[in-house]
């Protein structure tokens, strides 16, 4: 017998198949180790997705909502209107249209100009925005969008341009929609706002409520409103405790409610 023949029977390495066997249980260790990371890490992302399209969904159905945080104030809320607008405007005269989140002439109009008005690196989620907006479109409130908007936006002074771009995403049936909620964004603007909005309470005098004399101008009422609107508008009152923040809630309503009884006696 030859000495390699010895050699590779083991009885001149005798430690070689359980050095073998321990690399090859090591290597399938390593390689178990490393999918284990890599699956907590899916599931984690996962998780991660899940608990911000909830939060943002929680936010469209109650756009007041003080914790719903974003990467840019006022993206969430601009892409809900700019759905809101498009959906209306690809709407065919007398028919109910359900739409859904993958409609893509829905939601890439929206996405591009929402992408063309915020700050390039602060995008990200323009996309998850426009999609559970669309998938829940009708359930969308332009007003408390508008006023929520407004509110995260007081600060950059820059609502005029938003209310535009987003008036210039109307055509057809949405014009109307679209001109309404650029003058709840803008109220200096000369566009004439569409109807059906609001209600009425008569159980109040809504000229005292804003402080202004019966029969004031309309630019005068939309300009008093939007003032009062955002500064009592819970997106701007986060800082205070529950109590004050429950009384600037109830105010801010009964402004909301002064103001659609005068436009829309």
């Amino acid at each position: 017998m030859d000495k390699r023949s010895s050699l590779f029977r083991g009885r001149r390495l005798p430690w070689l198949g359980p050095a073998a066997g321990a690399f090859a249980g090591a290597a399938a260790g390593a390689a178990g180790v490393f999918i284990g990371l890599l699956m907590g890490f899916l599931v984690q992302e996962l998780i991660g997705q899940f608990l911000k399209e909830k939060s943002i969904a929680a936010y469209f159905e109650n756009p007041g909502l003080p914790a719903f945080a974003e990467a840019e104030p006022g993206m969430a809320a601009y892409c809900a209107l700019g759905i809101i607008i498009l959906a209306r405007s690809l709407a065919r005269a007398g028919e109910t249209v359900v739409w859904s989140a993958e409609d893509a002439a829905l939601t890439e109009p929206v996405l591009i100009s929402a992408s063309r008005v915020f700050p390039p690196g602060r995008v990200n989620d323009l996309e998850t925005y426009c999609r559970l907006a669309a998938s829940r479109v009708g359930a969308l409130n332009e007003d408390l969008l508008a006023e929520s908007l407004a509110a995260r936006r007081a600060a950059f002074k820059d609502l005029d341009r938003l209310g535009l771009s987003l008036e210039r995403l109307g055509f057809g049936p949405g014009r109307d929609e679209a001109a309404y909620i650029r003058s709840l964004l803008d109220p200096l603007c000369r566009t004439e706002a569409g109807s059906g909005h609001g209600g009425q309470n008569p159980g109040f005098d809504p000229w005292k409520v804003l402080g202004l004399r019966a029969g004031s101008p309309m630019e005068e009422v939309k300009s008093t409103y939007r003032k009062l609107a955002v500064q009592f508008h819970p997106d701007a009152l986060q800082i205070l405790d529950k109590k004050r923040q429950a009384e600037a809630a109830r105010a801010f309503m009964t402004i909301r409610e002064a103001y659609q009884v005068i436009t829309h006696a």
